[in-house]
C-alpha cells in the first residue's frame, strides 16, 4: 500500500510539474533601458491613449498582467516582469510572454505553440505594444 501511495505522489507531482506550462520558460522577452516602475507608468498611458487596449494585473503566486489587444480577432497576451519588488526601482527592466489566447482558443505556451502562431502573436505584440513604448 505505501508503495502504491509514493507511485501516485510521484506522479502527481510530476504532472504538477509538468502542467505549470509558460511558468518555466517564456515565449519571448524584452529588454528596457528603464526601470520597472517607469515602464508601468508608460504602459498605462499606452492604454490609456489606445481603446482596442486593456489590461489588468493577476496574483498567481507572482504578478501577471494579461493585455488584451484587439484586432480581426481578440489576442491575450499573459506576461510579468523580470525578479522581485527588489528589481522595480532598478534601472532597466525585462518583460516576458508567459501565455498567448488567440480568439476562442486555449492559451498557448512555449510547449505547445507553432512557429507560425508564434511569429503572428511576436509581430501583434510588439507592434501594437513593445515598439509603442521604446
Amino acid at each position: 500500500m505505501k508503495r502504491i501511495l509514493k507511485l501516485f505522489l510521484c506522479c502527481l507531482v510530476a504532472f504538477l510539474i509538468y502542467s505549470c506550462g509558460g511558468t518555466h520558460g517564456s515565449i519571448e522577452g524584452y529588454d528596457f533601458d528603464i526601470s520597472e516602475e517607469e515602464l508601468k507608468v508608460d504602459m498605462d498611458k499606452l492604454v490609456d491613449e489606445h481603446s482596442e487596449l486593456s489590461y489588468q494585473e493577476h496574483e498567481m503566486g507572482s504578478k501577471y498582467f494579461s493585455l488584451l489587444i484587439k484586432e480581426d480577432i481578440d489576442y491575450i497576451f499573459v506576461y510579468r516582469f523580470y525578479g522581485g519588488e527588489e528589481e522595480q526601482k532598478k534601472p532597466g527592466s525585462r518583460v516576458f510572454i508567459a501565455y498567448v489566447k488567440i480568439g476562442d482558443g486555449k492559451f498557448l505556451t512555449t510547449k505547445n505553440i507553432s512557429s507560425s502562431d508564434e511569429e503572428k502573436i511576436l509581430r501583434i505584440f510588439e507592434e501594437r505594444f513593445i515598439n509603442e513604448l521604446k
